[in-house]
């Protein structure tokens, strides 16, 4: 759950599903939540998860809302290295795949 609807229920942007995506991402990779523990800061990314993903994940997740991933709108999100240069969303989301 994003960090700004525990604090204080605020859901009403789209920043809330980017937050989501990177949990969903980390539990993709690892098979476990992120915040299983008691987490302050950032959760808990296992080292065998790749410095780009980690990167994505932990931008997707930050408390800020100015700096979070996705915050200058959705063409930030999708330009991440994390989707490399091998994927099209744009074609993706045309189901023309």
């Amino acid at each position: 759950m994003a960090p700004e609807i525990v604090k204080s229920g605020d859901a009403e942007h789209d920043l809330v599903s980017f937050s989501f995506l990177g949990v969903l991402t980390i539990e993709l990779l690892t098979g476990a939540s992120p915040f299983t523990v008691n987490v302050k800061n950032q959760p808990l990314i296992p080292n065998y998860i790749s410095k780009i993903a980690k990167d994505f994940i932990l931008k997707l997740l930050m408390n800020n809302l100015k700096c979070r991933l996705g915050s200058k709108g959705l063409e930030d999100v999708k330009h991440h290295p994390f989707f490399g240069s091998d994927i099209d969303l744009d074609t993706i989301a045309q189901k023309r795949f």
